[in-house]
């Protein structure tokens, strides 16, 4: 027993090695952490060596400071000790210098900003949100992943020139509103040349998600979106042709509290709008209550019969084996999860009860269909029809009419031409009688 604590200590002592009164080096999980520093200057980083090598860095100041220069040049004397795909963390700054480019060798790595104020300065000059500068801002540049606390304070506006020319796998924004949405400026004029994968909002607040607040120009190429709230005040809702153009988005993930509530809001025509005829859907229930009810049928089935996709359902294990989800797993397009499981035995049987044909009948409201003869008749559509042949049938007459209109005045001064030429031919030696004709 003596022995193993002994082991343990000196191998606990060999990992975790103290460089200074600020900073400690855990090397089981290669990561430099810092903090309760007053300056930049306490962290000293010129003095580490060869041997240590960075896969994580932590830094946490003891009260807000700015991260300026001063931190550059400590990222500029550890970047030789960084190692491909590492992540860093930063807490407790009031503001960032979105001039340093640092960053910028630091191959493949994620960022974490959380407690802090998003301030941007350039070159320690109030951040102008000048498109013209754009090649300027390179903070965030070489990063594959950011992610914004749900303590992180959006003071100010957010520029979108910080993602200029930006190659990000994703994006997090945690904790936002619609308050904090109107001070992130994504409505920009010009391209940015971004390439952002996957936009990820957590534990929001945000209660309606429109076409505003996802730029083309910066959310273009778009393959993931997903977001979730814990809240149970949050009626979220989303936009009827948000993601219309974004033809390359491959999954969409909601996480809510209120889904019925959400499905009911929006019908979920978005997406059918969806630009892309094929995804993943994932729909999370974190209350456990909806359960895919037999009368949000067409809801699903008039935004999702046109598309190609594959789906993962979470909700209540106590759920019914409704025609909905009946009708999904009918469709192959039902990943399997434990709340669907029973659904699977007896299937056939439930298909043949569920009679999709008159459902899907009933799903369209243009439709009506008679008993008394075996003809289908479409009220609406056979008039929208008619009404088309007639005015197609009307606008040759008009054309035909407006010819002739046009036509008379020619042909009265032709009879006059000739009779006027024949007259002269007779009578080459008097003068003309203009009161003649």
């Amino acid at each position: 027993m003596k022995k193993s604590l002994i082991t343990f200590l000196w191998l606990f002592h060999f990992s975790h090695q103290q460089l200074s009164e600020w900073c400690f080096y855990d090397r089981s999980k290669l990561e430099l952490k810092c903090d309760n520093f007053t300056d930049f200057k306490n962290l000293n980083f010129e003095s580490l060596n060869d041997s240590i090598s960075i896969k994580h860095l932590y830094l946490k100041p003891e009260s807000q400071l700015d991260f300026d220069y001063l931190a550059a040049f400590q990222l500029d004397q550890i970047t030789r000790l960084v190692q491909k795909q590492s992540t860093i963390t930063l807490k407790n700054f009031k503001s960032f210098d979105a001039s340093i480019n640092e960053f910028l060798i630091w191959q493949s790595a994620s960022i974490f900003i959380d407690e802090s104020k998003l301030n941007f300065t350039n070159n320690e000059e109030q951040f102008n949100c000048d498109l013209s500068k754009s090649s300027m801002v390179k903070f965030f540049r070489n990063f594959k992943e950011i992610q914004f606390g749900k303590n992180v304070e959006y003071e100010e506006l957010f520029c979108p020139i910080l993602f200029y020319r930006i190659n990000l796998q994703s994006l997090q924004l945690s904790n936002i509103n619609s308050n904090i949405f109107s001070t992130i400026e994504f409505d920009v004029s010009n391209s940015l040349y971004s390439n952002i994968a996957n936009l990820i909002i957590k534990d929001s607040e945000l209660e309606y998600l429109d076409s505003s607040l996802l730029d083309k120009k910066i959310f273009g190429n778009l393959k993931s979106f997903s977001y979730s709230s814990n809240s149970e005040n949050v009626k979220f809702s989303i936009q009827n042709q948000v993601f219309s153009s974004f033809s390359q988005i491959q999954s969409f993930e909601i996480s809510l509290n209120n889904f019925a509530d959400f499905v009911l809001q929006s019908n979920l025509t978005w997406l059918k709008n969806a630009g892309s005829q094929e995804f993943q859907l994932i729909l999370n229930d974190n209350s456990k209550s909806y359960v895919y009810p037999e009368k949000d049928f067409c809801i699903f089935y008039n935004s999702l019969s046109k598309k190609n996709f594959t789906s993962s359902i979470f909700t209540s294990e106590t759920a019914e084996c409704s025609c909905t989800l009946v009708w999904l797993l009918k469709s192959g397009r039902l990943k399997s999860t434990s709340n669907v499981k029973k659904c699977e035995k007896d299937f056939e049987e439930l298909v043949k009860n569920c009679s999709f044909d008159e459902k899907i009948d009933e799903c369209n409201p243009y439709t009506t269909t008679t008993t008394t003869t075996t003809t289908t008749i479409t009220f609406e559509k056979q008039s929208v029809s008619m009404e088309k042949e007639i005015i197609w049938s009307i606008i040759p007459a008009l054309i035909g009419l407006v010819g002739v209109l046009l036509f008379i005045p020619f042909v009265a001064y032709y009879i006059y031409y000739i009779r006027r030429k024949n007259y002269r031919k007779k009578y080459p030696h008097e003068k003309e009688n203009v009161n003649y004709y």
